[in-house]
């Protein structure tokens, strides 16, 4: 049953999904529009916030008056002396820099642990008539805000691609590929090795689930064994529908931050350590299950007939990736001392940091342990850069679609798109039902925003707050974001596109195979989160 419901989707999306490239353009107007039609925010500002030159007036007149929008209350203390708070996107240092233009202003005093300034000077009618016409740069750079972020996507691609090729992994990954006897078992396998990887590292997982995925399917095709490429496609992309429970999770690594809570979100609250988040039994009972039901599930969705298999030859070459020899150049470009030199200094910075921070990983030490891995691999530098200027390619959606996805983020997040949905959950009284409803608002949140960090940003301040008026621990709280974050990557292409520049495959491949995993697994979130609910509240 399952095996044909998900060739009825693939041929469905086959037929309707476009490219990831029109998919993100789509999504970008819907969102202005949908920013335009349900927050204050105005078309022109809206404009400027996505083309990255955005500011915000202090507050908005309109036909109804002067209404909040950066300070959201303005609170009289004394005839020339008054308080404003300010919502949470903008630096309260920002908003003191641009009032002490005000000509009648004497002083503005910042208030430590709050989201406020303090205004001496003029009085209240003076001030509130000029708070319109005062403006703060919004904090998101729009197109461009995700720059140094799609650098580092690129390396460590380039960086994997570069393990990946080389002579001694290819033998080993060709030795592990060889294990799968039929479709189903490949399947099964391909989504273990990148749940692993990707519970331990994001990009570590998205890398090795999109490398072996190939192989395992070229190595299939080779021994006469007919296996579904596309099904394969989508097993290795499952490292992104476990990686927020892992070590590498953006929420609960961000808030086992000393002063993250406080200086980040304005809450009167202590770090969460990891031992409430990641470490949780809740959170590694739900991590076991997905572990081991999800690839039980892939194995279940494989076609029975090999008519139905696309191999992978449809897709791509059966020639091995061969490694670059080491021709021509001067001795120094064929040395492998050079490389060894290079890898030790990346050994040692790597050593140094776990020594002092234990095991805490981020997407640049993943870079660096690659690269480091990758020229101790290669004879010579010259071989090196070869090969990895053969995964040049890779990056080119990389490249230009993280630019739309960056002003998708800003739209959202500067017109208070997010915290308007968010808040909806506020009124929510019942745990199991606050846990569940607040993971349905994280998935949707991630369709539009697929940035575990920049949805933990928008959402974080909401989540927790309402959280410590309920019998919930803020670590649950936490996780709830992070399920529905890591849940919807199986509908938004955004963090496939280094994956299907790998693979060969197209969005359109994978998309049906990978919502039938995010039906099954919603279904087991809920059903946990609302269990962990009832017994938190108990």
């Amino acid at each position: 049953m399952l095996s044909r419901l998900g060739i009825k989707l693939s041929a469905w999306f086959q037929r309707i999904v476009p490219h990831t490239m029109v998919l993100a353009i789509l999504l970008t107007v819907l969102t202005a529009v949908l920013c335009l039609a349900l927050t204050p925010i105005q078309s022109s500002e809206l404009l400027m916030v996505w083309g990255g030159k955005g500011t915000h007036p202090l507050m908005r007149k309109s036909e109804k008056g002067i209404q909040p929008w950066v300070v959201q209350k303005v609170e009289t203390k004394k005839s020339n002396e008054h308080l404003l708070s300010l919502w949470s996107k903008t630096s309260p240092s920002w908003v003191a820099k641009a009032l002490r233009k005000h000509p009648k202003v004497t002083s503005v005093s910042l208030l430590k642990g709050k989201r406020a300034v303090l205004v001496r000077g003029p009085t209240r009618k003076q001030l509130v008539e000029d708070l319109p016409i005062t403006h703060v740069p919004a904090r998101i750079k729009g197109i461009w805000h995700f720059l140094s972020f799609a650098m580092q996507m690129c390396l460590i691609l380039l960086a994997g691609f570069g393990v990946a090729v080389s002579a001694p992994v290819q033998r080993m990954i060709r030795a592990a590929a060889a294990w799968p006897q039929d479709a189903g078992s490949a399947a099964a396998l391909v989504a273990f090795v990148a749940m692993v990887s990707g519970w331990l590292n994001w990009g570590l997982g998205l890398i090795v689930g999109a490398y072996f995925a190939r192989e395992v399917a070229r190595q299939g095709e080779l021994r006469g064994v007919s296996m579904h490429y596309p099904l394969l496609g989508a097993a290795g992309y499952t490292a992104l529908l476990i990686w927020h429970c892992g070590l590498s999770g953006s929420a609960p690594l961000k808030v086992a931050e000393a002063g993250h809570l406080t200086r980040e979100l304005g809450l009167s609250m202590a770090p969460i350590p990891l031992s409430a988040t990641i470490f949780s039994p809740m959170n590694l009972a739900i991590s076991l299950s997905l572990l081991f039901a999800i690839p039980l599930l892939l194995r279940a969705m494989t076609p029975s007939s090999p008519r139905d298999m696309l191999s992978y030859s449809a897709f791509g070459s059966l020639e091995e990736d061969t490694p670059v020899r080491d021709v021509g150049g001067t001795w120094l470009e064929r040395w492998w001392g050079v490389n060894l030199c290079l890898s030790l200094l990346m050994f040692a910075v790597l050593f140094f940091h776990f020594t002092k921070h234990g095991l805490n990983l981020s997407i640049n030490l993943v870079i660096l342990l690659f690269l480091a891995v990758g020229l101790l691999l290669y004879p010579g530098i010259r071989s090196y850069v070869s090969s990895v200027s053969d995964g040049a390619r890779s990056c080119v959606s990389i490249i230009i679609q993280f630019p739309l996805y960056a002003g998708i983020f800003a739209m959202l997040y500067e017109s208070g798109m997010v915290e308007m949905i968010a808040s909806w959950v506020q009124q929510i009284k019942s745990p199991s039902l606050y846990l569940i409803a607040n993971f349905f608002t994280a998935g949707l949140v991630n369709v539009f925003i697929p940035s575990g960090g920049g949805q933990w940003g928008v959402q974080g301040t909401i989540v927790l707050s309402t959280a410590q008026h309920l019998p919930i621990s803020p670590g649950t709280a936490v996780m709830t974001v992070a399920y529905g974050d890591q849940w919807t990557n199986m509908l938004q292409p955004f963090w496939a596109l280094a994956l299907l520049e790998i693979t060969g495959l197209k969005a359109r491949d994978i998309l049906g195979y990978t919502l039938l995993l995010m039906f099954a697994s919603g279904l087991f979130f809920v059903l946990a989160l609302g269990l962990f609910g009832t017994l938190g509240a108990s």
